[in-house]
């Protein structure tokens, strides 16, 4: 069965000022079933060959947060479905870097 869905990249800026970026996962909103998946790349080497003068303390510590973050927020949609929608807006709406 075929699902509409809407889905965001997730990307890793630890320089703000160049604008650099690696895209580390997905996160995807099904309005009509209500789910509310992620995936995150848990893989060090192609962030470090990229960033190579972050250290992987920073990327692990970044990654940890927006899974926790992300967790919270899957649970919420859960448990109010019609709440799905606006928490995937909320959380893929353009910020500041």
């Amino acid at each position: 069965m075929t699902t509409a869905a809407r889905y965001a990249i997730i990307r890793f800026l630890p320089y703000a000022q160049t604008e650099e970026f690696a895209n580390v996962g997905v996160v995807l909103h099904a309005s009509a079933t209500g789910a509310f998946i992620f995936r995150l790349n848990p893989k060090w080497r192609r962030i470090g060959a990229f960033f190579d003068t972050l250290d992987r303390q920073v990327f692990n510590a970044a990654r940890k947060d927006f899974e926790v973050e992300i967790l919270r927020i899957t649970a919420l949609a859960e448990a109010t479905p019609a709440w799905g929608g606006r928490a995937f807006d909320e959380l893929v709406r353009p910020r500041e870097s």
